[in-house]
């Protein structure tokens, strides 16, 4: 393998190696989107995890009659 063939075989192993670390955080990234997690909104009302969130803002929320 002459140097040329080395830089073209480095070149091609770099750009997979970047393909599967972008696929990587963007399936990383999406999975924890699903999570139930609040995004920290001001209003709680409007949030589609209303129902089933756990944190002290929502409980107040639905404490006070504004569960929606």
């Amino acid at each position: 393998m002459d140097r040329k063939e080395f830089i073209h075989s480095s070149g091609r192993w770099l750009l997979l190696a970047i393909i599967g670390l972008v696929t990587g955080f963007l399936a990383l990234n999406k999975r924890i989107e699903k999570d139930p997690e609040c995004v920290v909104l001001p209003v709680c009302r409007g949030c589609n995890q209303f129902s089933k969130c756990t944190l002290p803002q929502a409980d107040k929320q639905r404490g006070n009659g504004e569960e929606s």
